[in-house]
């Protein structure tokens, strides 16, 4: 089952637990998370196959299974970890994805 992650903090005023989620006025969109890894056959004998996380939307969504080949055009991003949730500033390293 999911559940939506309300936020508990405005980043605006600082008051904490100031929102609520209105359902009724909400809209709501699919999304999924996929790992593309490069097809075995390429792979160099004794090295590990690359892979990248796609994210997908929409109409997208559970479109492919385990073991597709498949083509992919989107946008390669990339967007600063947090070494810690609750500290602002961001480390060196970037989680890179695709919107597709």
């Amino acid at each position: 089952h999911w559940a939506i992650e309300e936020p508990t903090r405005c980043e605006g005023c600082g008051a904490s637990h100031s929102y609520q989620i209105v359902h009724n006025d909400s809209s709501f969109a699919d999304r999924q998370m996929l790992k593309l890894q490069e097809p075995p056959e390429l792979v160099p004998d004794g090295e590990t196959p690359q892979n990248v996380a796609i994210c997908v939307f929409d109409d997208l969504v559970d479109t492919v299974r385990p073991g597709d080949r498949i083509e992919v055009t989107g946008i390669y991003r990339a967007s600063p970890v947090r070494p810690n949730q609750n500290w602002r500033q961001c480390s060196s390293v970037y989680r890179t994805y695709v919107d597709a």
